[in-house]
């Protein structure tokens, strides 16, 4: 019986196939000093991540909730009175110079230092919300150093009869109007007709709480020649109001041809708005006024 012949493989294991794709050796690899290493470059991030936290750290929290505070209209009731907005410049002052004192520590200066030298982008963003803290502080403190002249000439509104106050309302619509003349930003019509407005609301509710005692009594149950002078004392506060107002018109207008003053700081607000509460409350006690002389 033949053995079959093995093949010789001998031979072809020797010598490279046909077709068979060349095969290159490794070369062991080299190191590259010009290259920034993984290792290097994973602790430079560490490292600027914890600078950013730092940086993050000092701005304050929510600061926009802040910013929006201060730009947009806030809603209010509506016998808000003068002083209340003196509280609330107040109040965003407070707020504003709390995030700026905070930005001024020093480790949240040495860490801005540290993002300038790095070219950061964290910086752009951190930059535009302190511009904008500053900003708006600056318009506060401007705006309470105006507003605190206000609370002087307001005191008698909140603590004087209708006649007691007749003789304050000059004083009142003085610096009022000086206000509206030199501060910075407390110069808009906008804002002018808002603290007009609340004038009048604590007017009206001075007004009604000096016909009712406080509430205490309806005009009812009160003598009928009393409840009418009240009435009467109201309603010459509402007209000298008015009075006064467009006797300051009148002289803003003077002023302005004889070229003492900018001709567009005239008192040319919405007197629908500002006078309108007050019309209306002398319709209803002008009404009840007339009911009590048709029973007497």
């Amino acid at each position: 019986m033949k053995m079959l012949a093995k093949p010789k493989l001998a031979r072809v294991a020797g010598r490279r196939l046909k077709n068979s794709p060349k095969t290159t050796p490794k070369r062991p690899p080299t190191h590259d000093s010009s290259r920034k290493q993984p290792v290097h470059r994973t602790g430079e991030h560490k490292t600027r991540g914890c600078v950013v936290d730092i940086v993050m750290r000092c701005v304050p929290q929510n600061p926009f909730q802040v910013l929006a505070e201060s730009s947009q209209m806030r809603k209010e009731a509506d016998d808000i009175g003068p002083l209340a907005e003196l509280e609330h410049w107040q109040y965003l002052t407070a707020r504003f110079n709390s995030f700026l004192e905070q930005l001024k520590q020093a480790r949240c200066k040495n860490a801005i230092a540290v993002l300038v030298f790095a070219k950061s982008k964290v910086l752009n963003s951190w930059k535009q919300i302190d511009m904008q803290i500053t900003d708006h502080a600056n318009e506060a403190t401007d705006n309470v150093r105006y507003l605190s002249s206000l609370e002087a000439a307001c005191e008698p509104l909140y603590g004087s009869d209708p006649t007691g106050m007749i003789e304050h309302i000059p004083n009142l619509i003085k610096v009022i109007s000086n206000i509206y003349q030199i501060s910075r930003y407390y110069n808009t019509s906008q804002r002018m007709t808002s603290i007009l407005i609340k004038v009048t609301n604590q007017m009206v509710t001075a007004c009604n709480k000096y016909i009712t005692n406080s509430g205490k009594l309806t005009v009812w149950e009160q003598d009928v020649d009393v409840v009418q002078r009240k009435i009467k004392e109201c309603i010459l506060l509402h007209d000298k109001y008015i009075e006064h107002y467009e006797a300051e018109q009148l002289r803003l207008k003077n002023a302005a041809n004889d070229g003492r003053i900018d001709p567009n700081k005239q008192f040319d607000f919405s007197e629908i708005y500002i006078f309108g509460k007050f019309e209306n409350f002398v319709k209803r006690v002008t009404s009840i006024k007339i009911l009590l002389e048709t029973i007497e």
